[in-house]
């Protein structure tokens, strides 16, 4: 199995539990601003982890990825059916995925001006980074799920594979 595959279906396998969690969800959980997320709702928290598969994709054929530019569309944080049938899409964009390219990444770091850099990257390291940049919106996600109890997640949800390996082998020893 490539690299690309390989990260494709640990990536897949990630968007089905995070789309399986989002059907738990009402309408209202889903887009509730919460205290505990300052103000942010769990919606916001999977728009935006989302939004960087959506532009990931979008701009693979022109070579450059910008994480900036991407659209912020209120659809998926206040519509959960919208944001699963995102996922959906997504999944189907990885099963579409035959071999890595070479890609460039444009960013600004500086919160007062505009002075991008670009980086060089490729589509199988950005779709790594997609799936770890997740999972740490799913961490804050968690979070917000402890307002709702009738809620049920994984032990896991949220967790980084390098932390569950060595909780695993910590407890083993």
């Amino acid at each position: 199995m490539s690299e690309i595959e390989l990260t494709g279906s640990l990536v897949k396998k990630n968007l089905s539990e995070t789309k399986a969690l989002i059907q738990q969800l009402s309408v209202q959980q889903f887009s509730q601003p919460l205290s505990v997320l300052s103000g942010c709702s769990i919606g916001q928290h999977f728009r935006h982890l989302i939004e960087f598969y959506v532009c990931m994709f979008y701009h693979i054929e022109s070579g450059i990825i910008s994480y900036d530019e991407r659209e912020r569309d209120a659809r998926i944080e206040n519509d959960p059916e919208f944001a699963m049938l995102c996922i959906e899409t997504i999944i189907s964009n990885i099963n579409a995925l035959k071999e890595d390219k070479r890609l460039h990444i444009r960013l600004n770091l500086s919160p007062e001006e505009e002075k991008p850099v670009v980086v060089e990257t490729s589509l199988c390291r950005e779709l790594a980074y997609n799936f770890e940049h997740g999972i740490h919106h799913l961490a804050v996600i968690k979070i917000g799920l402890l307002q709702f109890p009738e809620i049920t997640v994984d032990d896991n949800f949220g967790i980084a594979p390098s932390t569950i390996r060595h909780k695993n082998t910590s407890v083993k020893a």
